[in-house]
Parts: structure tokens; C-alpha cells; sequence
């Protein structure tokens, strides 16, 4: 998949294509137009995601080729949501280290 430029676009890594790391990070580009790498964690692992400190999550909900951001959250928020949000995301990408600026980031540019 070709990376598309701009806010809110999402992208395979290219680097990654032939590796067996392929489908393991996404990335996501937030308001301001910096890219973000997220690890991908399937949408049944919403427990661990949730114990994560000082995260960015972006639920998704996929198939095959097309990735829909459906939320941007906080663990913290992910944890008081509990499991009925992991029905409607089938992916979650994590950002690790992430500050309030970069949730922020992301949420402007996905959830707009």
C-alpha cells in the first residue's frame, strides 16, 4: 500500500513489507502532519492494552486492506470502557511513550 501524505491518513511501513515484521506496526499521521509508528495488537487483546501506562490507542476496525480509525484513547480510558469497545475495534495500535500532545495529535486528525 502506497503511503497517502496528510493528516489523518494511515499507512503500512513500506520498510517492512517483506519482513516477517509486516502488519506488526501501522502508521498514522496527526494534525499537525507528524507521522506516528504504532504497534499492532489484534482487537481480543484489549486487556493488556488497557494495563499499558503512558500510551496513545487507536481502535480500529479493518478488513483486509482498509483500516478505519473508530477512536483514539488513553488506556486509562480504555480501561473504564472495558470489553464493549473491543467489539467494534478488531485492532488496536499503540503508541508507546506517547504524551498528552501526541493523543491529542492523533485525536484531531483521526476523529475530524
Amino acid at each position: 500500500m502506497a503511503e497517502r501524505k496528510g493528516a489523518g491518513r494511515g499507512c503500512s511501513l513500506a520498510s517492512l513489507a517483506h519482513s516477517r515484521l509486516n502488519g506488526a506496526f501501522y502508521a498514522w499521521h496527526g494534525l499537525s502532519g507528524r507521522r506516528y509508528v504504532l504497534s499492532v495488537f489484534a482487537g481480543s487483546d484489549w486487556a493488556l492494552v488497557s494495563e499499558f501506562e503512558g500510551v496513545a490507542i487507536v481502535g480500529v476496525a479493518g478488513e483486509e486492506t482498509a483500516r478505519r480509525p473508530i477512536c483514539v484513547l488513553s488506556a486509562r480510558q480504555l480501561r473504564a470502557l472495558g470489553p464493549s469497545l473491543s467489539r467494534a475495534a478488531n485492532e488496536w495500535h499503540v503508541l508507546f511513550c506517547a504524551d498528552e500532545s501526541a493523543l491529542k495529535d492523533l485525536a484531531g486528525s483521526l476523529m475530524n
